[in-house]
């Protein structure tokens, strides 16, 4: 608009309000580019925590294990190497501290006795309670429509960005290397 910046205006106005409270719903943009990101790493960056059923290992889900970590867990489903055929209807959350395989009714049960975990460094000085929720933490979303969302968007930037925004709520990563626009 003409006025300035529109979440800066909504909050100025409110300022006449003692009672006043601000809550910013979004996805997440472009990793480096996005209001959302500046407003997560201000937050306590909660997170939906759940226990395995079967080691107790604590875990906010996942979709891939961060391998530069070692660490394991996410979704995994069968794969066919020779036909290169995806069967998302075997989709299951692996635990990252056991590698059991949970189903979704096993996964909704842990939804269900989740909690949310700040997981932000620093907590006294976060101001904004900030929360994320990935589609793997959704009580009834079946993770073979997830695996099939995912397969889609492999050979589609646009619809893969969708996915890691909305699904995962992570920030997209967009590729290449910046130019700077002086040089």
């Amino acid at each position: 608009g003409n006025e300035g910046d529109p979440v800066r205006l909504a909050w100025t106005r409110t300022r006449a309000f003692w009672n006043r409270k601000a809550v910013y719903v979004t996805s997440p943009g472009v990793r480096g580019d996005s209001r959302s990101e500046t407003l997560w790493e201000r937050s306590t960056q909660c997170e939906w925590i759940v226990a395995c059923p079967d080691c107790g290992n604590e875990q906010a889900f996942r979709w891939q294990p961060d391998e530069k970590k070692g660490k394991r867990g996410g979704v995994t489903w069968d794969y066919d190497k020779k036909t290169k055929t995806h069967y998302p209807e075997t989709a299951v959350y692996v635990c990252a501290g056991c590698a059991s395989a949970w189903d979704d009714a096993t996964r909704d049960a842990a939804i269900e006795r989740g909690r949310w975990v700040a997981q932000a460094d620093d907590l006294e000085s976060k101001k904004i309670a900030g929360y994320r929720l990935p589609g793997m933490a959704v009580l009834g979303q079946a993770l073979s429509e997830l695996a099939e969302q995912w397969i889609e968007a492999q050979a589609n930037p646009e619809l893969l960005q969708v996915f890691i925004n909305t699904v995962l709520c992570e920030w997209w990563e967009a590729g290449g290397t910046p130019i700077d626009e002086h040089e």
